[in-house]
């Protein structure tokens, strides 16, 4: 017979979690393995668990809000008084403290979303292989988590600045909420909380930059540039939840109200869609934007040029390959953006 230290271990290393226990102290050992996975798994499952954990919070996600402040915060300091490049900024310690505080606050949402629609995920074709639909992460270890990545978001950005500071907290509060109190499930109330928190960080850049003491701002430029930015990035994050709302149009039917449930796929579709047209309309055909990021080496043309072909090769595509293209396109346009202000 298998001994019992055998099924603890191979419960704890997560193969064959069915296997019975033979004693009470057994099951108590298996148990507190169980939650101490990490510790007691071997090396190539300690691995795996890291990843997971890394996965968890969705590095590009959080990358992604992280270019949304830089862009932001080279943009406000651009039209400053400043003698300061944006390349030299680039070394700030502020900048540095504000984009790891801005990663762990937006990873620590994206492992809360994912603790509250765990039911629901792990019935989803893609989505019931992350971590904590499959599992792999309790729920329990989930929220600790959650804690960790939170405190430590604040402790940051308390130290640039109590404004910046409470900025950080009301995000971390917004995204508590949306996940707690099911406002996922409210029609359209997930589109525009997503598209708000993907413009958020450009709040935190003007009080990054006011709280780094940058001289000469002017209160009407700076906020005409973080208002164009936004212009652009609300929009573009709400078509593409529109586009994933499509996407799980089948397990959300009956739990949530979705615009695709309401509307139909089709035109759904459409609106999304029409939405990255009318955006890239106005990139391209006004001059909002080619003389903010206008520079002699045309980094942001070739960014729209590339991103916008993006967009329209998204549309044309099916329904889950499209909607990845145009997170890709963001971030295309995103590093245009942020390349045109480097080389000013």
């Amino acid at each position: 017979h298998t001994s019992a230290a055998t099924h603890i271990l191979e419960g704890a290393s997560g193969i064959r979690h069915d296997l019975p226990i033979s004693t009470c102290s057994g099951r108590s050992n298996r148990n507190i393995r169980l939650l101490l996975n990490p510790l007691f798994s071997s090396s190539t499952d300690a691995s795996g668990t890291f990843l997971d954990y890394v996965k968890a919070i969705r590095p590009a996600t959080c990358i992604q809000a992280i270019g949304a402040l830089v862009v932001g915060y080279f943009a406000v300091i651009s039209s400053s008084g400043t003698s300061t490049s944006p390349v030299q900024e680039l070394s700030n310690p502020q900048l540095l403290a504000a984009s790891v505080s801005v990663y762990f606050s937006y990873g620590a949402g994206m492992v809360m979303n994912d603790l509250v629609d765990v039911d629901t995920d792990s019935m989803h074709g893609t989505k019931s292989s992350r971590a904590i639909a499959s599992g792999r992460i309790s729920k329990l270890a989930g929220w600790t988590y959650c804690g960790v990545l939170s405190i430590v978001s604040l402790v940051l950005g308390c130290n640039i600045g109590s404004q910046y500071g409470m900025w950080t907290l009301s995000n971390l509060g917004i995204m508590l909420g949306y996940a707690l109190f099911g406002l996922q499930k409210v029609l359209l109330v997930k589109n525009v909380l997503c598209g708000w928190l993907a413009i958020s960080p450009l709040i935190g850049a003007a009080l990054l930059a006011t709280s780094g003491g940058i001289v000469g701002l002017d209160s009407v430029t700076t906020t005409s540039k973080l208002m164009r930015l936004a212009a652009v990035g609300f929009p573009m994050h709400l078509s593409r939840e529109i586009l994933k709302d499509i996407e799980d149009v089948g397990i959300d039917r009956g739990n949530k109200s979705t615009l695709p449930l309401v509307v139909g796929e089709r035109i759904a579709h459409r609106i999304a869609y029409g939405i990255v047209g009318c955006v890239s309309s106005v990139m391209v055909l006004t001059p909002l934007y080619w003389g903010m990021f206008g520079s002699k080496y045309h980094i942001y043309p070739l960014g729209v040029a590339v991103g916008l072909s993006m967009c329209i090769r998204a549309s044309l595509l099916p329904l889950s390959e499209g909607q990845r293209l145009l997170k890709k396109s963001i971030y295309v346009l995103l590093a245009g953006m942020i390349g045109g202000l480097l080389a000013q």
